[in-house]
């Protein structure tokens, strides 16, 4: 068995408990008609793909992959500018400080799990 795949019993859990939680892509509760309207440019059908998406890395922190309070639902396209360390609206190259700035943004969107976070001391 792999880790996070569909024999994965536990990753399915976990994607099941993140999509009732957060129902829509976490980035466009936060984002400005403009900015979201670049992402539809920029995502093209990926915007309609979401995708479970870690904020603390799963390869940096593997006691945190099944904990969903460190899981939000993103589009497929803005979770991999992210992970490449792009904005996940215009896709240009950003600083470790601007991504996790980002990531802040997007959490903020669920002020309970941001709030959740902040208290486990695993906000940046």
């Amino acid at each position: 068995m792999y880790r996070r795949d569909s024999q994965d019993k536990e990753w399915q859990k976990v994607k099941e408990i993140v999509k009732k939680r957060d129902k829509l892509d976490r980035l466009q509760k936060v984002l400005t008609p403009a900015e979201y309207s670049t992402v539809r440019k920029n995502a093209g059908p990926l915007i309609h793909v979401l995708d479970p998406a870690h904020y603390l890395p799963a390869g940096q922190y593997s006691e945190l992959i099944y904990k969903s309070y460190n899981i939000v639902l993103l589009n497929r396209w803005s979770h991999s500018q992210l992970d490449a360390c792009r904005d996940p609206v215009t896709g240009v190259p950003i600083s470790l400080e601007e991504r996790d700035a980002w990531w802040v943004r997007i959490l903020k969107g669920d002020q309970k799990q941001y709030e959740y976070l902040k208290y486990k001391g695993l906000i940046k």
